[in-house]
């Protein structure tokens, strides 16, 4: 459903850096929008449906407020104070298969209104034939199936300004409607919010090599995309101890897992899998010709700031 130019499109761009992947990437994450529309709103009120479900739908791995977030920021998606969220311009964008669907329910409208192209009304006039759209509503009807917006109301003639009387000049009434007191301006204070200062994170990238050197292997783990998720986490509102995520990791390696049967590490973020009970007691392991430090309890309690 994605036309050309989709990949150089600004709002493509906006998606792709909101979300801090390539472009190539957000446009694969634009059609599976598209695709799960079409398939479960095709109105366009993809907002009947939760972010997570959306998230789901599209199968994809980022998480759904962040995703959701980054598709309203972009263009791409729509507040709406009755669906909350539509697609945008999807009347306008959306293929035959769609507009068959939609004239095929109820009164044949999009969620803004648009009539389907392939909507036919169901009435007859007293000869028995079935008018056209236009022919019911008139010219006003065919503007609304062109742009989707009714006929503008005639804006009314101006008052015509009142004559002088005689006697008195043009010049004598400019003069006095250009008497007006000048008034001095008010000085207005701008308190500018005080800034939230930024966590330090300078421990995170050791933490990290060490996160990733406890997590169980699994073949296509995108770590880029894990250290930024993480990164969000420790740097947002009431984040994560450092020291549990970390023995979480630790404790589900030792539950061994299969492979194939591993999560994906973006996976297990966004489940924040590290406060699941995996009944054992987590610790870290000292492996033999372990390139990485081995982190001691008083390292890890002066990362969670304690």
């Amino acid at each position: 459903m994605a036309k050309r130019g989709i990949i150089t499109h600004r709002k493509t761009r906006r998606l792709a850096m909101a979300l801090g992947i390539d472009q190539t990437y957000a446009v694969g994450i634009l059609e599976s929008l598209w695709q799960v529309t079409s398939e479960q709103c095709p109105r366009g009120d993809i907002g009947s449906l939760l972010n997570q479900d959306i998230a789901d739908e599209m199968f994809c791995s980022i998480d759904a407020d962040i995703l959701i977030s980054a598709l309203g920021s972009s263009g791409w998606l729509d507040s709406h104070k009755d669906y909350r969220l539509v697609v945008h311009g999807w009347s306008e964008h959306a293929d035959d298969m769609v507009h068959q669907r939609i004239a095929r329910m109820g009164n044949g409208t999009f969620c803004d209104g648009t009539v389907s192209k392939r909507y036919k009304p169901k009435t007859t006039d007293a000869t028995g034939q079935t008018p056209t759209n236009s022919e019911i509503n008139g010219e006003s009807q065919r503007k609304f199936e062109k742009n989707g917006l009714p006929e503008p109301e005639p804006e009314p003639e101006p008052e015509p300004e009142p004559e002088p009387e005689p006697g008195i000049y043009i010049s004598s009434i400019i003069s006095e409607k250009l008497k007006v007191p000048k008034v001095a301006p008010v000085p207005v204070a701008v308190i500018n919010p005080p800034k939230k200062p930024k966590p330090d994170l300078s421990w995170f990238d050791p933490w990290f090599e060490q996160f990733k050197s406890e997590y169980p292997k699994r073949h296509g783990n995108n770590w880029k995309q894990a250290g930024i998720k993480l990164q969000r986490l420790f740097d947002g509102t009431n984040p994560p101890d450092p020291k549990e995520v970390l023995a979480g990791a630790v404790a589900y390696a030792k539950t061994n897992p299969e492979p194939e049967f591993t999560k994906m590490v973006t996976s297990w973020i966004n489940q924040k899998s590290w406060c699941a009970d995996y009944s054992q007691v987590p610790h870290t392991p000292t492996k033999p010709g372990d390139k990485f430090k081995t982190w001691t309890p008083e390292d890890l309690a002066e990362m969670g700031g304690e």
